[in-house]
C-alpha cells in the first residue's frame, strides 16, 4: 500500500529500506494535485512550508497534540518526518532552473571545478562528523542537492568521467535493486566470516558489493 514509512516500525522486516518506495510514490501521487491547482510561486511557497514542517519534527520541536491519544501522536510524528526533504529540495532546484531570473542567478553553477568542490564538501560533511544530526542531514542534503545542480548545468565538468563511466552506468541500471537487497547479502557476507573467524570489515564490504551487484 506504499505506507511501510509510516507503519512498519520493525527494522527485521524483509524489505525495511522500501519505505523509500512508500515515500516516492505518496510524492508522485500528492505533488501533480499541487501543481494543477496552484501557480508556480504557490507551489513554491508549499514545498518550503512542507521542508519546514518535515524540519520541525525530525528537531522535535513539534509538541504531541493534547487531543490526540500517545499512539495517534506517534504515527502523526511518523507521517511528517517521513517527508522527503531532499526530494522537496530538488523540487525547488527544478523550480530554479526552470526560471530565467533564478537560472542567471546561478552562474556559480557553470564552472567545470563547481562540481568537483560540491562534491568535496559533500564527502566532508558525511565523514566530518562523528554523527550525522538531524542538522548535518539537512547540510548533506543541501549539498547533494547543489552538486546535481551543478552537474546538470555544466554537463561537460570534471567528474563527467568519471560520472559516464561504464562501471557506474552499469551500477546505476541496478542500484535500486542493490538497494533493496543489500542487508541481506552483507549480513550472510558477515555470517559467513564470523563463522570462520575472520574479521576485515574491508574485505567483507567489496565481496558483498560483488555479490548484490551480480544479483
Amino acid at each position: 500500500t506504499y505506507t511501510s514509512n509510516w507503519f512498519v516500525v520493525n527494522n527485521s522486516a524483509i524489505f525495511v529500506l522500501a519505505w523509500t518506495l512508500a515515500t516516492e510514490e505518496q510524492f508522485y501521487f500528492l505533488w501533480p494535485q499541487i501543481l494543477k491547482t496552484m501557480t508556480r510561486r504557490g507551489a513554491v511557497f508549499v514545498v518550503i512550508f512542507i521542508i519546514i514542517i518535515n524540519q520541525l519534527a525530525i528537531f522535535k520541536e513539534i509538541d504531541p497534540l493534547s487531543f490526540l491519544t500517545e499512539t495517534h501522536n506517534f504515527y502523526l510524528m511518523r507521517v511528517l518526518t517521513s517527508i522527503s526533504t531532499p526530494i522537496c529540495l530538488g523540487v525547488l532546484l527544478a523550480f530554479g532552473f526552470n526560471s530565467k531570473y533564478f537560472y542567471d542567478k546561478l552562474f556559480f553553477l557553470k564552472y567545470k571545478i563547481t562540481s568537483t568542490i560540491l562534491f568535496s564538501v559533500l564527502l566532508l560533511c558525511v565523514f566530518i562528523p562523528k554523527e550525522l544530526t538531524p542538522a548535518w542531514m539537512f547540510v548533506v542534503n543541501s549539498c547533494m542537492m547543489a552538486f546535481v545542480g551543478s552537474c546538470v548545468y555544466k554537463e561537460r565538468h570534471y567528474l563527467a568521467k568519471i560520472l559516464y563511466s561504464k562501471v557506474l552506468f552499469q551500477i546505476g541500471l541496478v542500484s535500486y535493486g542493490m538497494y533493496l537487497i543489500q542487508i541481506h547479502c552483507f549480513y550472510a557476507v558477515r555470517h559467513i566470516f564470523l563463522s570462520l573467524h575472520w574479521e576485515n570489515p574491508d574485505f567483507e564490504f567489496f565481496i558483498s558489493l560483488g555479490i548484490i551487484f551480480m544479483i
